[in-house]
């Protein structure tokens, strides 16, 4: 319904739970993924939103107050790809110190920013295609161990690796394709989820009615795969 609502967690059981506050996306943006909390309460959510995307960070408490909000998609960063669009079915990221966030866009690249003001600090593209399917869940996922984020998309599970850029000083990304599904014709839908204690990523890949679950380490090496049930074969 375009709304964050923000629920009261009553006393008692026979209590109606109240509704503190409920924040509007005006440019019919629709949350359809959860938002994610920071430890002193903060909370960011991504938006589709039309032509631009949205992503807020809302302050704690129990008033509705904006504490700042970006439109990725609507303006690129100085020198970088410049593109309109939304944050479909998104959940922001947190980096382990909760200093900064990330997102991903149309299925294809990634960006992150300052978790306390929003400030640009890098975006890259990923997959050389965009991907706006409604259904799909680009969330990353952020690896409290390396400090690599990990993104499934059409071509396989991204890793990027955060550094320094030596001229300017300022944050700055690289990726690598850690594990490419083309060869089985699946893509990812859905973000893979991670053991960090033994570095490994599980997820499933799908195309048309044939899907396939994966285990494969943060190294990129292959664990092992399973061919799940096609559709055509269900009961």
């Amino acid at each position: 319904d375009n709304d964050l609502w923000a629920i009261g967690i009553p006393g008692q059981a026979s209590v109606v739970p109240p509704v503190l506050w409920r924040k509007k996306v005006c440019s019919d943006g629709d949350v359809t993924t959860q938002p994610t909390i920071r430890s002193d309460g903060v909370v960011y959510m991504g938006s589709d939103s039309l032509g631009s995307g949205s992503l807020f960070a809302m302050c704690p408490g129990p008033t509705e107050q904006v504490k700042w909000c970006r439109h990725p998609l609507a303006g690129g960063m100085a020198n970088q790809v410049q593109l309109g669009g939304g944050l479909k079915n998104v959940s922001p990221a947190l980096s382990s110190d909760e200093s900064r966030i990330y997102v991903t866009m149309n299925g294809s690249f990634v960006a992150s920013y300052d978790a306390t003001t929003g400030a640009d600090r890098w975006r890259l593209q990923l997959d050389s295609r965009r991907n706006n399917m409604r259904g799909s869940n680009y969330t990353p996922i952020f690896d409290p161990v390396s400090g690599r984020i990990y993104v499934g998309f059409d071509d396989g599970v991204w890793e990027i690796t955060e550094g320094t850029d030596p001229a300017t000083g300022g944050a700055t990304a690289t990726s690598r394709l850690l594990f490419d599904t083309r060869p089985d014709n699946r893509s990812l839908y859905a973000p893979p989820a991670l053991d960090p204690a033994t570095g490994t990523l599980y997820f499933g890949a799908t195309r048309a009615r044939n899907s396939t679950f994966y285990a494969v380490g943060t190294d990129g090496t292959l664990k092992w795969k399973k061919e799940t049930v096609k559709r055509s074969e269900e009961h």
